[in-house]
């Protein structure tokens, strides 16, 4: 009988030391994939910001791109500065009741604003020009305005992406020697760092369970 427990506790402190190894493994995977949701989440709401109110229908696109060319290609363009400035994303840089509210007349949000605030900058910036006032616009057309502007801000920027990852893909492609000769080191100082470390795990580990055994077996002589 006690033979018997010996073999039981011998296999019972391999069963624990093989948990024990494998337990970091797990953990880590959990870690990173917690982490990869929290980023995700980060992205895609970077501030806990509430929705805009930007409409995101066609019928209110079309409307604002009409509106637009309209009243607004005179002095502004999307991505590049002509009278005024460019207005990319603009929807992200002021609160949306500021910016119908600066659309309908701008020259009251100036007069109301001390010389740091936005529009008293943006005033100076650009020469003390006065933007007409479009108080015949009304909320839901200005929304409309964004809506394009919103729409067409994104493609400009996945244009723009899309051009900047070619030319990274091109140099990528054409690793200088000396490149290479230092990430296959690098790779190779990794590889030999993580091979050590578990290595040194096993070692230690069998040498805690041969200390048991050893341990236990001198037990099992002295009770017998």
């Amino acid at each position: 009988m006690k033979k018997q427990g010996y073999k039981f506790c011998t296999v019972g402190l391999i069963i624990l030391f093989i948990s024990f190894l494998g337990t970091p493994v797990f953990s880590q995977s959990t870690t990173s994939d917690d982490q990869t949701a929290q980023d995700v989440a980060a992205a895609t709401n970077p501030a806990g910001q509430v929705p805009d109110g930007i409409p995101d229908d066609e019928g209110s696109y079309t409307n604002g791109r009409s509106l637009f060319n309209q009243h607004c290609t005179a002095c502004h363009a999307l991505g590049k500065q002509i009278i005024g400035p460019a207005l990319a994303s603009v929807h992200n840089r002021r609160p949306m009741d500021w910016l119908v509210k600066f659309i309908q007349n701008s020259q009251q949000v100036i007069s109301e604003a001390d010389t740091s605030d936005y529009a008293s900058v943006l005033f100076k910036q650009y020469n003390n020009q006065v933007m007409p006032n479009f108080e015949f616009l009304s909320r839901d057309d200005i929304l409309d305005i964004m809506a394009y502007i919103k729409t067409e801000s994104v493609s400009e920027t996945a244009g723009v992406s899309s051009a900047m990852s070619s030319e990274t893909e091109s140099v990528q492609q054409e690793p200088s020697a000396g490149d290479d000769v230092y990430s296959q080191k690098d790779d190779s100082d990794a590889e030999g760092v993580n091979l050590g470390m578990i290595m040194g795990g096993l070692v230690v580990g069998v040498l805690l369970v041969v200390v048991i055994l050893v341990a236990l077996r001198k037990r099992s002589k002295q009770n017998v």
